[in-house]
């Protein structure tokens, strides 16, 4: 018998659904956070195009989660990753666009994943894959007064 979604997967679920389509209307992915009071879904979409303005959408969001009480939130952002952990992504010669989910509950309930995007036309990620024990907790935690910027 399948267990049922928890609250956070469903509303990861509704991320990538609401990213793939961003995906294949604009051909890419703006940074979107899916931020969930107990009555209300807030979606806030956060471009940047330097270090300066990711840190200052960051502070926004995470004191727009700590003023609103959100109990979970969804990022989901495209990035670069390559196989080579000793050069920046931007930098290697393999790497290769991703879309990437970071989810968390203010329990501590996380999932974070990425999808290959394949430069084929319409733009379409693959399927997700659950990324476990390699990221530090206060990295990617919004709930975290402590939280750094990457």
């Amino acid at each position: 018998m399948e267990q049922p979604k928890s609250a956070l997967m469903e509303l990861v679920e509704a991320a990538v659904e609401a990213a793939q389509a961003q995906l294949a209307r604009y051909g890419q992915i703006d940074p979107t956070f899916f931020i969930m009071t107990e009555h209300r879904l807030r979606v806030v979409i956060t471009p940047f195009t330097n270090e300066f303005e990711k840190t200052c959408a960051y502070t926004t969001i995470r004191q727009l989660i700590a003023e609103t009480g959100a109990w979970g939130y969804v990022m989901v952002s495209e990035a670069w990753m390559s196989s080579d952990p000793t050069v920046k992504p931007q930098d290697a010669e393999d790497r290769r666009d991703v879309l990437v989910i970071s989810a968390r509950t203010i329990s501590g309930e996380t999932y974070v994943a990425t999808a290959d995007i394949p430069d084929a036309k319409p733009r379409q990620a693959g399927e997700l894959k659950a990324l476990e024990g390699e990221l530090d907790g206060d990295a990617i935690n919004f709930f975290s007064p402590h939280m750094r910027i990457m």
